[in-house]
């Protein structure tokens, strides 16, 4: 659950530098991240499951997550858009490995994308709504 959260509200923003790339392709991480939480809660619920029961046969990993989930109403779309999902981590994932805001490494002239996203947003607002923009 943890990692839905975190990509609902885009906390991961806040370690990626900001680039035309990482700016454009948000949306596409933000999924990532949110769908790699709904496996690992599915997995983690599954365990739970087979805990609660005293059964370890009964716990499992992707792949018997995805068995359930196929026998579940629209399970196949829900098991197609996951698996898309999936995708979009692993390229959440390289996009980690390549613009990742190291700090002992990183100067201050490097800036996050949470700040320029939340820049963005700040002066979008001015232009189109001067009179909020004097508060």
């Amino acid at each position: 659950m943890f990692f839905v959260v975190n990509g609902w509200k885009e906390k991961y923003q806040e370690h990626f530098q900001a680039n035309r790339f990482t700016q454009n392709w948000n949306w596409l991480l933000k999924a990532g991240v949110i769908a790699h939480g709904v496996v690992t809660t599915l997995i983690g619920m599954l365990f739970l499951q087979a805990a609660w029961r005293a059964n370890p046969d009964k716990a499992g990993g992707i792949g018997r997550t995805f068995s359930w989930l196929v026998n579940q109403p629209y399970g196949q779309v829900l098991v197609a858009a996951i698996c898309l999902g999936l995708i979009a981590f692993a390229l959440f994932c390289f996009v980690n490995a390549a613009y990742r805001i190291v700090p002992k490494v990183s100067g201050g002239d490097i800036e996050t994308l949470a700040v320029r996203l939340a820049s963005k947003v700040k002066q979008a607002t001015r232009t189109s709504l001067p009179h909020l923009a004097r508060n």
